[in-house]
């Protein structure tokens, strides 16, 4: 099955003309779109994973930081309190 897609473009200068206009873009089949969407949803999802391990690891160093800065003013540093098992 082949799709035909319009993608609506900026609005045209003239007053008499309409307000946008639509070019065709491709004729692609169904089966390769969604080859290509899930292919972009699995490179989403691995940057994502990237980021979620760049911000718990920037988030550890955080705290180590404040609390060396806790020590140097003489202060106790946040305990580690262990999430209940409940």
């Amino acid at each position: 099955m082949l799709c035909t897609h319009n993608i609506i473009m900026k609005p045209m200068s003239n007053t008499n003309s309409p307000k946008f206009i639509q070019i065709p873009v491709a004729q692609v089949s169904a089966e390769d779109l969604i080859l290509q969407l899930s292919d972009e949803r699995l490179q989403q999802q691995q940057i994502i994973d990237g980021m979620a391990n760049t911000l718990a690891m920037q988030k550890e160093l955080i705290q180590q930081l404040k609390d060396e800065i806790a020590r140097l003013k003489g202060q106790k540093p946040k305990p580690d309190i262990k999430p209940s098992k409940l």
